[in-house]
C-alpha cells in the first residue's frame, strides 16, 4: 500500500465512522458530524489530489478539474440516493447503514487504487524558509486572503 493510500486511512475511518454514527441521533452526535466530516474530507481530498499531478503534465489543470468536479457530482447523487431510501421501506437506520456503506466501499477502493507514479524527494524543505517563500508571492497571499 501508497504512502498516500496510507495517508487517507484515517480520513477513510473518520469519515465512515461518523457517517455510521448519524444512527444514535443526539444533536451533539450532528455537530460533531460537521466537524469530523470536515476534517475526514479534507483528509482524503488532498492526498488524492496531489497523486493526479505526478501522472500529467500537458493536461494537468484538466485532469484536476475533472477531479474535481466528480466529488461535486458526488454531492448531487448521494443525496439523491439518501434521500430515495428514506422514502423506501428500509427505513432511516438501514438507509443510513446502506449509505455508509456506500461511503466505505468506495474509499477502499480508493485507497486501494492510489499509486504515485514518482518515487518520494529524497529531502524535504525546511518549514521556514517554504513560508519565506509564499510570503513573498503577490497572488499567493492575495488568492489566500480571499
Amino acid at each position: 500500500i501508497s504512502r498516500e493510500a496510507r495517508s487517507i486511512l484515517p480520513g477513510t475511518v473518520n469519515f465512515v465512522c461518523i457517517c455510521f454514527c448519524t444512527l444514535i441521533g443526539r444533536p451533539q452526535v450532528f455537530l460533531s458530524q460537521g466537524i469530523c466530516a470536515g476534517l475526514g474530507a479534507g483528509l482524503i481530498y488532498i492526498p488524492s489530489i496531489a497523486i493526479i499531478s505526478h501522472y500529467f503534465q500537458r493536461r494537468r489543470v484538466l485532469a484536476m478539474s475533472i477531479v474535481a468536479s466528480g466529488s461535486s457530482l458526488g454531492s448531487v447523487i448521494h443525496p439523491i440516493m439518501l434521500n430515495n431510501t428514506l422514502n423506501s421501506s428500509l427505513g432511516f437506520g438501514n438507509s443510513v447503514r446502506a449509505s455508509a456503506g456506500l461511503v466505505a466501499g468506495m474509499l477502499l477502493i480508493a485507497s486501494a487504487l492510489m499509486k504515485p507514479r514518482l518515487p518520494p524527494p529524497d529531502k524535504t524543505v525546511p518549514l521556514l524558509p517554504a513560508i519565506k517563500k509564499f510570503s513573498t508571492d503577490r497572488a499567493y497571499v492575495l488568492s489566500t486572503l480571499g
